[in-house]
């Protein structure tokens, strides 16, 4: 998966260079999921306090 602002992979790099830009890319990308369920998590309760404020309103 290649995501923008990542570091380039260059074939022609050290292995050990190379392995360790691999590792970098799948800990942001890992990161990035991460933070993508939790604002989905965020917003879930922000509407379930919002439906709760309106009915009790």
């Amino acid at each position: 998966m290649s995501k923008t602002n990542r570091i380039n992979l260059d074939p022609a790099a050290p292995d050990s260079l190379y392995a360790g830009a691999q590792k970098v890319n799948q800990a942001l990308d890992e990161t990035d999921e991460k933070l993508e369920q939790l604002k989905k998590e965020m917003n879930v309760k922000i509407s379930n306090a919002l439906c709760l404020q309106w009915m009790g309103g």
